[in-house]
């Protein structure tokens, strides 16, 4: 729980309505999250070469099927709507993306993931 507040204040100042209710759904299903909530991933990262946007970020989950959604949170409420259906986003900055997976076939059942894309010279 105390993660979940973390990461609602760090976001809330470059909060949109959209995150706002996605992160009130979650904190809803804090507990019930843990039960019958398998989403396994695997992540794949290209960090950027001298600063520009040549990062990728390749997001594997294991019992993938259509029911999963994958969204990316930390880039403006369009990429938020959307969901990634590849699973590979490119062309990406250094710096920390965060992303929730969704399984729509069990109720409040979702994985958060953030992960790092490093820079190298």
């Amino acid at each position: 729980m105390l993660f979940m507040f973390v990461l609602f204040f760090r976001s809330f100042l470059n909060m949109t309505r959209f995150n706002f209710l996605l992160i009130i759904f979650l904190l809803s299903g804090v507990y019930a999250s843990a039960q019958n909530c398998d989403i396994e991933t695997t992540n794949e990262v290209v960090n950027t070469i001298s600063g520009k946007s040549t990062g990728s970020i390749t997001v594997t989950i294991s019992n993938d099927s259509k029911d999963i959604k994958l969204f990316l949170l930390n880039q403006g409420d369009e990429s938020a709507k959307e969901e990634i259906k590849t699973r590979k986003i490119e062309k990406l900055k250094a710096g920390r993306y965060e992303f929730i997976i969704i399984d729509t076939k069990k109720d409040r059942c979702y994985k958060y993931l953030s992960i790092e894309v490093g820079d190298t010279q």
